[in-house]
């Protein structure tokens, strides 16, 4: 190949890339920031690179470029994957070796795979005010080892010591190591606790409506799996009703990007086999730029 040819390639290459991110909103001309910068920056190069290997390169940009190959977002819950996203892809050298590299893409405020997912699914539309914006619907995306769901907008809020000492003898009933467990009903046997004291000091925004909550905790103090999953769906609530997401994603970046979706938060069997809640009974020194009150959540490995 003379050097001419590997011009015009090339140039080609830059061309195909632009119109692919420029048509998807992903370009840094709409967007002067490092994260979007680093994604064209990745895209265009790895990708190049790989496609002199493999020579599939322009098969991917125009199967990322139509949208017909490209799916809506779930209305249910879902376990997925790129490559269950969009099949199209799974035989794509080039875009299995970048993959990898275009789902660690990531700042501060902007999570692991977000800018990705944008290019996977249509009428998405990336923009600093949600963290993904697809079909007019708004997602809340956390990665997979674990994110906060925040109860309160007051960040220095602080009671949940305070209230565990005054009101649960000091213990954390959410913890779910068996030892504590152990512990936390042999001290329930000998002692009062007021659940419905800890839950107004912990959640005042609640206005005094815990009954719900104080009925679920005494019947599931037993099952601490069960119990950080019904608090938890309540804190994940909260949450929703603060920040306005439509639906939620966890995002593992293995090398098929693993992608969990949730929009029916209820759906218990899917909930408790994907996800894993863990209400913060106790802050102790938890770092945590939220309010008392927040739950963390995580993705369950699967084999």
């Amino acid at each position: 190949m003379n050097n001419e040819v590997i011009m015009n390639n090339k140039q080609r290459w830059i061309d195909e890339v632009d119109g692919l991110l420029e048509a998807r909103n992903l370009h840094p001309k709409n967007h002067k920031v490092d994260i979007i910068e680093t994604f064209y920056t990745t895209f265009l190069k790895d990708g190049y690179w790989e496609h002199l290997d493999y020579g599939d390169g322009f098969d991917m940009i125009n199967i990322l470029k139509n949208e017909n190959n490209l799916p809506t977002i779930p209305n249910g819950n879902v376990r997925t994957n790129i490559y269950d996203i969009v099949p199209a892809l799974k035989n794509n050298q080039t875009f299995r070796a970048i993959a990898r590299r275009l789902t660690n893409v990531k700042m501060k405020g902007v999570g692991v795979g977000e800018i990705l997912l944008h290019l996977l699914y249509k009428n998405s539309n990336f923009s600093f005010a949600h963290d993904f914006e697809v079909d007019g619907k708004y997602g809340e995306l956390k990665k997979f080892e674990g994110g906060c769901l925040k109860s309160t907008v007051v960040a220095n809020f602080r009671a949940t010591d305070n209230a565990s000492d005054k009101y649960l003898g000091g213990r954390d009933f959410f913890n779910k190591n068996k030892k504590s467990l152990q512990d936390n009903l042999q001290y329930l046997s000998e002692n009062n606790v007021d659940v419905k004291g800890y839950f107004n000091e912990v959640y005042p925004m609640l206005n005094g409506q815990i009954d719900k909550w104080v009925d679920m905790f005494n019947a599931n103090v037993s099952d601490p799996k069960k119990l950080n999953y019904l608090i938890g769906k309540e804190i994940y609530k909260l949450y929703q009703d603060i920040d306005k997401f439509d639906f939620f994603v966890l995002v593992k970046p293995t090398k098929n990007l693993d992608v969990i979706i949730i929009n029916d938060i209820e759906d218990e069997n899917f909930v408790l086999d994907n996800v894993s809640f863990r209400v913060m009974g106790r802050r102790g020194g938890d770092t945590n730029a939220v309010g008392d009150g927040y739950a963390k959540i995580a993705g369950v490995n699967v084999k």
